[in-house]
């Protein structure tokens, strides 16, 4: 809604960023009708933008001024740019990376009255779209980047000239304020990837892959020892763990150029790397000293654990518990969703698959930070999923994938059933031999919502197989209880560490841990 407001506040503007040249006669002119320019466009940056608008053929152009403008659709407080004031548009790409709506104006020189043309336009780089694979390659960090029949391994290798030092630990996402020190200039809603390693933390810019900011750049005070394990973004709150801390910032303040962490939440010393959210709901953490499922808020200075009502269902207490994977079923931005928390008892290493309901973290439901346990399964010991070394929630339904050795299974959270995922053609889902190490399920539906023809439409369960020092990443569509045949599958060199979707549409309220 806040954005269709602004869209609509801009409106009035434009026909005032022409400069007036005198006194008008109000007659209307002859109706004008424009062809010659789409719906969407997509440019790469450094790339020629080619436009040339047709008018009707009883309109000379002399008549007219004209004026290509633009505006960012996900940062509305940005000014609107002019890019060109002539008919033909030819202009080469230099906006930052984003989504933007296009209009082109033609104003009729002596009565004023103005006709728009709108366009989608959506600026990339040759790494803003693809599967990303976060890898170990000879003791060091890199990316490989899949898309269609192109791979590039190896990114930041090639593009910086090294990896990252250490090895990999999570790849993560968030829009990052960042002040040039040469230039002077602050520029925000930099569309980063957060790449933590078991020595260092990167955040760096998708667009070009040039690295803004170090692990000891990210603290107002003196940076604590290095040892990051998980990284979150959202509407509410940017944070990571530490060591155990948790440190958390405000993406307000990141406007305001504050992209730093403070000092770490009270309470928070034991925070695991096991952990889900999505960009609406405050995460779910769970605390290794305590044996506690808890959480962050903006507001209060402290981790939060998830307190017990009277109505509780079930206490929140795992003491002698570790957190395996926790999985999130997505019903929807602002509905919160159904949340599974596999835990292994740290005396038997039997394991619980915890039932929660996910509203209990979103901030405008009365339970709001509460405990939302709902049920609490205990996995009969005889099941292969006590054997799993990965797992994948269907972001869809009740289904949680796992693997062992190059066996895909599938757990039916509703009616606690275990079975094997095989093709349609009950071929195995994964050749065998071949060794499951990670899994995702991944769901990006993007419509714009000013624009109807522009979406973009993910929805595959990506495993990754590892054999000696080479990967590959198979791509399924699934279907009811098994995957379809012919996957999309693509091979790499290292050691595979996390998955990562990236399109040039995504951004933190798309963002699903």
């Amino acid at each position: 809604m806040k954005r269709i407001i602004y869209f609509f506040l801009i409106l009035p503007l434009l026909a005032a960023c022409f400069e007036d040249k005198g006194s008008y006669d109000y007659t209307d002119p002859r109706p004008i009708e424009i062809s010659g320019i789409d719906s969407v466009y997509i440019c790469n940056l450094s790339e020629m933008l080619d436009i040339t608008p047709r008018l009707s053929e009883n309109i000379t152009d002399a008549e007219y001024d004209y004026m290509w403008m633009c505006y960012d659709k996900d940062n509305l407080r940005k000014k609107i740019d002019t890019l060109s004031t002539q008919k033909h548009l030819s202009y080469k790409m230099n906006l930052p990376l984003s989504s933007y709506r296009l209009i082109f104006a033609c104003r009729h020189k002596q009565t004023r009255v103005t006709k728009y043309t709108y366009s989608s336009l959506v600026v990339q780089s040759s790494f803003s779209r693809g599967w990303y694979v976060l890898k170990e390659i000879d003791g060091s960090t890199d990316l490989d980047l899949f898309i269609g029949s192109k791979k590039t391994a190896n990114v930041l290798a090639n593009v910086t000239g090294q990896p990252l030092s250490g090895t990999p630990r999570y790849l993560g996402f968030t829009k990052y304020t960042w002040l040039n020190q040469e230039t002077g200039e602050l520029s925000d809603h930099n569309k980063c990837f957060t790449v933590l390693t078991s020595k260092d933390l990167s955040v760096i810019r998708i667009s070009d892959m040039k690295r803004l900011a170090g692990f000891k750049d990210l603290f107002f005070e003196t940076a604590p020892n290095c040892n990051p394990s998980l990284w979150f973004s959202g509407s509410e709150e940017n944070g990571f763990v530490n060591d155990g801390a948790l440190y958390t910032y405000t993406e307000r303040n990141g406007e305001l150029g504050l992209s730093k962490f403070a000092y770490p939440k009270d309470g928070g010393n034991a925070i695991s790397s096991v952990f889900t959210k999505n960009a609406t709901m405050s995460p779910l953490l769970f605390d290794l000293k305590l044996g506690r499922f808890c959480t962050s808020f903006k507001t209060p200075d402290n981790v939060i654990i998830l307190k017990d009502e009277a109505n509780s269902l079930y206490k929140n207490d795992f003491v002698g518990y570790e957190p395996v994977y926790f999985g999130f079923l997505d019903e929807g931005m602002w509905e919160g969703g159904k949340i599974y928390a596999v835990l292994r008892k740290q005396a038997d290493r039997s394991h619980v698959i915890v039932y929660i309901d996910g509203k209990s973290l979103v901030y405008y439901e009365p339970s709001f930070l509460t405990n939302g346990i709902t049920k609490i399964a205990r996995l009969d010991a005889a099941l292969m999923m006590n054997k799993a070394n990965c797992f994948a929630q269907n972001r869809k339904f009740e289904m949680m994938y796992f693997g062992v050795n190059d066996k895909l299974y599938c757990y039916d959270l509703a009616n606690a059933l275990e079975y094997e995922v095989k093709r349609e053609d009950g071929q195995p889902a994964i050749p065998v031999g071949e060794h499951i190490t990670m899994m995702k399920h991944v769901v990006f539906d993007y419509q714009d919502y000013q624009d109807p023809n522009v979406k973009e439409n993910v929805d595959r369960l990506a495993i990754v197989t590892n054999k000696g020092n080479t990967y590959k990443l198979y791509l399924f569509e699934t279907v009811a209880n098994k995957v379809k045949n012919a996957p999309i599958v693509y091979e790499g060199t290292g050691n595979p560490k996390q998955i990562l979707y990236m399109s040039p549409y995504f951004g933190d309220v798309f963002v699903c841990y």
